[in-house]
């Protein structure tokens, strides 16, 4: 049955009834059993690339990343094109935070560290959802080969929020 609403959804894609569409699409994935869901997550993917919304894109892209966790890095970059980096550090934290995770890009668990790093400190008043400090200190116990590299991304994240005291103080009392 999948082939009925993956026509009906591309079909729906040609006309402008968007909320019409994503409930289909919802409708399918819950009428389907889950081995077939890959299917219509193509169709689904397809539409979120051509949605105007970004917050319908991200829900649904939030949705995808929880039915294939492996898209997760997929997903970060799509928030990252879309200039939404607080979502995409909570990505980053949720994936480091699984031991289970294997990067299907090859990334290692160090480069998405740096990856989380360069986010909160390129945009460190964009960032709310997680302690910034706390995150880098737990990397400077991580990556003891790194710290210089720790150091200096903590010393740039309180440069940008204007807290010069802050960096004088970890310089000089770590």
């Amino acid at each position: 049955m999948p082939r009925i609403w993956i026509k009906y959804c591309q079909f729906l894609m040609t006309q402008p009834v968007i909320t019409k569409l994503r409930r289909t699409l919802d409708r399918a994935l819950m009428a389907l059993p889950v081995t077939q869901h890959s299917r219509i997550w193509d169709v689904y993917l397809q539409f979120l690339k051509k949605c105007k919304s970004i917050e319908t894109s991200v829900r649904g892209w939030r949705r995808y990343a929880r039915a294939f966790p492996d898209q997760t890095e997929t997903f970060i970059d799509q928030l990252i094109q879309w200039k939404r980096y607080d979502d995409a550090v909570a990505q980053l934290v949720k994936i480091l935070n699984d031991p289970t995770y294997e990067s299907p890009k090859g990334h290692s668990y160090y480069q998405l560290w740096i990856n989380l790093c360069d986010l909160v400190c390129k945009y460190p008043h964009l960032i709310t959802c997680v302690d910034v400090e706390k995150i880098i200190r737990d990397g400077l116990h991580h990556f003891k080969d790194h710290t210089g590299r720790l150091w200096c991304a903590l010393a740039r994240y309180f440069i940008r929020k204007n807290m010069f005291e802050r960096v004088l103080f970890f310089f000089f009392f770590g």
